[in-house]
């Protein structure tokens, strides 16, 4: 039974690493689509923890309410967090589509 679930936990490993590579058509994928989805993810954090947003679905359930009073601190420093991603996602991205000429 342990080789079984070792087995089977090396195959999902493998199956996420390679997807997450070369997708679903297996077309390699560029750092840009991970900066557009970074800074999706980012501006929905920020936008979210300063206009006090709750995003979490307990609290909200708990709390009976999706606002808050102020700012949710947690969400901010994820939307941060996010947004530098974002930003090295799009360096790296923008560089590939350079000309070797201009680099």
């Amino acid at each position: 039974m342990t080789v079984l679930t070792v087995f089977a936990v090396l195959v999902v490993v493998i199956a996420v690493s390679w997807y997450s590579q070369y997708g679903a058509f297996g077309v390699r994928r560029g750092p840009l689509w991970p900066a557009f989805s970074g800074t999706f993810a980012s501006m929905l954090f920020l936008g979210a923890g300063v206009a006090g947003y709750n995003l979490n679905r307990h609290e909200r359930f708990v709390e009976a309410t999706s606002w808050r009073d102020g700012v949710i601190w947690w969400e901010v420093w994820i939307g941060i967090a996010l947004l530098v991603f974002a930003v090295a996602m799009w360096r790296r991205g923008l560089r590939g589509l350079a000309p070797a000429s201009q680099l």
